[in-house]
């Protein structure tokens, strides 16, 4: 016997003009749901409420926001962002932005959590990383952005690498519809520097870059980002 999809669940479910139906709630995501799978759903949800209530008791704010569907993982953090201490909240942030697939979608909560004005932002940044930022950014550095047509040179990711940044411009189409921005940035404005993807990447605000030029990008020759060994 199918039993009936929980309330919860079915407010979140969406069906779609393929056909194709999904469940998109913040603690339980399906790309392809089936009524005779309610059963497994709704269990699945009563055990991750568990879970993550458990989880905001002991304070273990990284499994809170891991049990959340990972379209829902920014929004995890800002619903405990007061909970956090500053170190917590940009740790954290930094390894959500590090997972991160796609910025654009919530581009404004991103902007928001980035700009928040909390003590200690190098915390976004590993040892490592944090060390690296001190000697590529004496005072200000050069720093690059591929994006396609279908994209912007008003992002938040950019790289001090040029040939990673072409790579970026090219991925997706023919150069001619393929742009690699490029500009300077002063150390002050960098929100992090990040090597754990080997992108080299440079977060920051696009209204901090300065000088930004344009040019089209030069074939695709060279491997992916995690490929890179060198800047």
């Amino acid at each position: 016997m199918i039993v009936d999809l929980d309330p919860e669940l079915l407010a979140h479910r969406r069906e779609h003009d393929d056909g194709s139906v999904t469940i998109t709630h913040p603690l339980v995501y399906s790309e392809s749901h089936r009524p005779e799978f309610n059963e497994f759903y709704n269990a699945m949800l009563r055990n991750k409420r568990i879970q993550a209530a458990c989880a905001f008791v002991d304070k273990d704010w990284k499994r809170f926001i891991e049990l959340h569907a990972e379209g829902h993982r920014l929004d995890a953090l800002a619903e405990i962002e007061d909970h956090l201490t500053d170190k917590q909240y940009w740790r954290l942030l930094g390894e959500l932005y590090c997972a991160a697939q796609s910025l654009w979608r919530d581009m404004a909560t991103w902007r928001e959590l980035l700009s928040s004005r909390r003590r200690h932002s190098d915390h976004m940044m590993t040892e490592g990383e944090s060390r690296r930022f001190v000697e590529i950014f004496p005072g200000k550095a050069f720093i690059y952005r591929g994006y396609s047509s279908r994209g912007t040179q008003d992002g938040l990711s950019w790289t001090t690498n040029s040939v990673i940044a072409g790579w970026y411009a090219t991925r997706c189409g023919p150069c001619e519809d393929s742009f690699v921005a490029h500009g300077w940035v002063y150390r002050t404005d960098v929100i992090a520097y990040l090597e754990r993807r080997f992108e080299y990447e440079v977060v920051v605000l696009p209204e901090r870059v300065h000088d930004i030029r344009t040019l089209h990008a030069l074939p695709r020759r060279c491997p992916e980002p995690g490929n890179h060994v060198t800047t």
